[in-house]
């Protein structure tokens, strides 16, 4: 067989021949007439969104019961799991997305960077000015400067100031500069671990993930300890809310998705992509131009 050198390419492995191909019709064309059924890869993960609506509702339902709180059984009360959720499924696709790419050396830190504002920056900041000409006259430069760079979070004098669950979007953006060294540790662990797997699925992986879990508990609660020891000794101030809305303090949620991922690559078979040769296929050059 041989392999189309794509500018962009999907990697096909059949009985007796790997493809990369790309989009180009002409190169599909070739592949199906050999008698196969190709389906590209989809990065969609279905149940992942069923999660999603479900911790949206749980946040929906936590603010409007929140001005009765004091009236409803304390079960009630946990509207901010569903953030923690958001979080978690975050550093899970995150992991899914760009492990392999990290992993193999193609990752691109312009591209990913590019791609991170295209996502985050158009809506916050049409919400920013949709809040300024809302209040107009309200609100300070400062305020305005913070939430359009997204690092409001860290001052709390204008953390829910302009609106508040952007606060949420500081994490984020936080956690997009850590995630692909965080990505490639753990992918670089689990990749090794699942080439030994003759310890069995409790001591090869299991183990190992509960200690990285706690290891992530202990960092936390220094990183957070640290901070807020260095701000008071700046400033003199002392950020409560530091464990809520700072990425030292909800680290964990991250990782725990990160961690779910990469069990999920390791024990689990993959299925980016499907492929139904009908029989073997063999292509030679000329078939590929």
């Amino acid at each position: 067989g041989s392999v189309f050198p794509a500018r962009d390419p999907v990697a096909i492995s059949l009985p007796r021949c790997t493809i990369a191909y790309d989009s180009r019709s002409d190169v599909l064309d070739a592949i199906k007439k050999q008698g196969c059924h190709i389906v590209k890869p989809t990065r969609h993960i279905p149940a992942l969104t069923g999660i999603r609506a479900v911790a949206a509702g749980i946040v929906f339902f936590g603010h409007v019961i929140e001005p009765h709180a004091s009236e409803l059984p304390a079960i009630l009360d946990y509207g901010w799991t569903g953030v923690n959720i958001f979080f978690a499924l975050s550093g899970y696709l995150f992991t899914y997305l760009y492990t392999d790419t990290i992993l193999n050396g193609s990752f691109s830190w312009k591209d990913y960077i590019k791609r991170r504002i295209i996502r985050i920056y158009p809506l916050t900041t049409l919400v920013v000015l949709i809040a300024v000409v809302s209040q107009w006259g309200e609100l300070g430069i400062e305020n305005i400067v913070l939430h359009l760079t997204l690092l409001h979070a860290w001052f709390p004098s204008v953390r829910e100031k302009l609106n508040s669950p952007m606060w949420t979007l500081t994490l984020e953006e936080s956690y997009y500069f850590i995630a692909p060294v965080l990505i490639y540790h753990l992918g670089r662990f689990y990749q090794d671990r699942s080439q030994r797997q003759r310890s069995g699925l409790i001591i090869g992986i299991i183990m190992p993930t509960l200690l990285i879990l706690f290891l992530t508990l202990a960092l936390s609660q220094g990183l957070t300890g640290l901070y807020l020891s260095a701000l008071d000794y700046v400033t003199g101030q002392w950020d409560s809310g530091a464990w809520t809305f700072t990425i030292f303090g909800r680290i964990v949620e991250f990782v725990s998705g990160m961690l779910a991922a990469s069990i999920a690559r390791v024990v689990l078979p993959k299925k980016h992509w499907k492929i139904v040769p009908e029989y073997s296929i063999k292509l030679k050059e000329k078939d590929m131009q």
